[in-house]
């Protein structure tokens, strides 16, 4: 699970149909060029790069250049391929997949991998002690409850080694999503001696099979050299990768624009201006993140305890406006799925906005003109400006119909906690995929056994439940996502959440960097990047 603090996006039209891989490369390939050195621009400090105790964005792209997963996504295609796995054979009712691994594969203290390393690396990022990001990703393997609970003394009971090279995982049920679990970086293999000797210092000292290795881990800096004893062959093609820690976005521009940097993010204002200068225009690249930002209700609280309510706000919220503070164009979300994930529906038509008929739910529900409504608390997680403009805007919009407003900010690391424990009336919130599947989104966000873990909206619909239990397990794919629709149909129809827009990623390199593919998932497959300067 990702929790998205909203910042300044240029959301463009496109979008994904499936999984797809976008290279702006428009030249005829090239021969690649080994021994390159790649310059990255960090936007903050980096605490960990432990798989299973990262916790900002930013160590997540870190962490693939350093560890690899059982499952990977293929650069030229976006599908899914083998990574670590040799191969998987999985069970005629899909409870179970037994696991065969590479074998020769080292680590990079030259340690062969092992099925104990798999299991181990799973054990710990699905034990609610580490503090891992992918507690939840293991919901469908047999004994993550009884770990969950404390209850379990072994680890994953489902998670077992069959011998040095075979791994087998058994699911509770079929869970036709799990390959792509198993790419999750997350869910990244780890080597257990090391791991053991010092858990709570594995992530500033990182030691893993993927295609670099750690050569410097500083406050300002981190420098990663390439790994000669990579298990794909010829791979990887650059020398080194450094990140170098920038006191703010502007630094970065300024840092990209004298070329100290080979890659930059950029924000509306910053793409603005890269756009003034042309001689970068055609070396950026834009791509649909598989993400969705909304606002959250608590619904087992007054006034938003009726769905009439819910639905009043609906039709009054100006998602258009809130646009506007995002560069001005984009997609405005009307369902939960974003393009991109199967069974985003890019027919359905979000409510117009429609004050009197807002104002008429408001008086169905008691609340004649705003009469007799509690006062309502509006909560954020982020303390920039943009996010300030973003409440008020919303702020205004809620007082038109009779609404009274407060406006918090919470501390961002206290927020999800916060908005879990019921304090708050309505709150600002996005979710971005771990994994490219519309389980991701509608168990975590509205399955009642998630209330209070990641379904913070206290949502609860028995047949709602019922539906992504069965769209879980089903293996007709045709049958799946139209489950998927249904179900989306009748959260929207429940209306716990008013989803307002969903954000395109843009970034800018410079000439002379090769093979820029990008995966809504991955973004930067280093492996296969190199540098030309010639």
């Amino acid at each position: 699970m990702k929790r998205l603090v909203i910042a300044v996006l240029l959301c463009l039209a496109v979008v994904l149909s499936g999984f797809t891989v976008y290279s702006a490369n428009e030249e005829l390939p090239a021969k690649p060029v080994a021994g390159g050195k790649l310059q990255l621009p960090l936007d903050g400090e980096v605490i960990s790069l432990d798989p299973a105790r990262f916790t900002t964005a930013r160590e997540r792209a870190i962490i693939p250049a350093l560890f690899d997963t059982l499952m990977i996504y293929d650069q030229t295609t976006g599908a899914l391929d083998y990574g670590l796995a040799r191969s998987i054979q999985v069970s005629k009712d899909g409870k179970v997949f037994r696991i065969s691994l590479r074998k020769g594969v080292l680590f990079h203290h030259g340690r062969e991998l092992t099925a104990e390393d798999v299991k181990f690396s799973f054990d710990r990022a699905a034990n609610p002690a580490t503090g891992s990001t992918a507690v939840t990703l293991f919901s469908a393997v047999e004994g993550a409850d009884a770990l969950a609970s404390g209850k379990a003394t072994n680890g994953l009971s489902g998670v077992r080694v069959i011998d040095q090279s075979t791994i087998q995982i058994n699911l509770v049920q079929p869970s036709m999503f799990f390959f792509s679990i198993l790419a999750e970086p997350a869910l990244s293999i780890v080597p257990k001696d090391l791991v053991s000797k010092d858990p709570a210092g594995f992530g500033r000292i990182p030691v893993g099979t993927g295609p670099f290795k750690l050569g410097e881990f500083g406050p300002q800096r981190i420098h990663l050299v390439k790994n000669d004893k990579y298990w794909q062959t010829g791979l990887p093609y650059l020398a080194s990768i450094t990140w170098t820690r920038y006191g703010s976005t502007k630094a970065i521009y300024d840092a990209f624009v004298a070329h100290q940097t080979d890659f930059i993010n950029l924000d509306a204002q910053y793409l603005d201006l890269l756009n003034k200068r042309g001689s970068w225009s055609k070396l950026m690249q834009a791509w649909p993140e598989l993400a969705t930002f909304y606002f959250g209700f608590n619904v087992q609280k007054a006034p938003f305890n009726r769905p009439e309510v819910r639905r009043a706000v609906l039709l009054t919220i100006n998602a258009t406006a809130y646009l506007g503070l995002h560069g001005g164009t984009g997609q405005i979300a009307s369902g939960i799925l974003p393009p991109g994930i199967g069974g985003h529906n890019p027919e359905r038509q979000r409510p117009a906005r429609n004050l009197k008929e807002a104002a008429d739910l408001l008086t169905k529900a008691g609340y004649p003109g705003g009469s007799g409504l509690p006062p309502i608390k509006l909560s954020a997680g982020s303390m920039s400006g943009l996010q300030k403009q973003l409440l008020e805007l919303v702020k205004a919009d809620l007082e038109s119909i009779g609404f009274k407003v407060t406006v918090e900010l919470i501390d961002p690391d206290k927020y999800d906690q916060y908005v879990a424990s019921g304090q708050t009336n309505m709150f600002s919130y996005g979710w971005s995929a771990d994994y490219p599947d519309p389980h991701d989104f509608m168990f975590n966000l509205f399955h009642s056994s998630q209330i209070g873990i990641t379904n913070l909206t206290g949502y609860k619909n028995a047949q709602v439940d019922k539906m992504i239990d069965q769209a879980r397990e089903e293996r007709d794919p045709k049958k799946r996502l139209a489950l998927y629709q249904s179900i989306e149909n009748q959260i929207m129809n429940d209306v716990p959440i008013v989803p307002t827009f969903h954000p395109v990623a843009v970034r800018a390199y410079q000439s002379w960097v090769k093979g820029c593919s990008i995966h809504p998932v991955i973004p930067l497959f280093y492996a296969k990047l190199w540098v030309d300067k010639k």
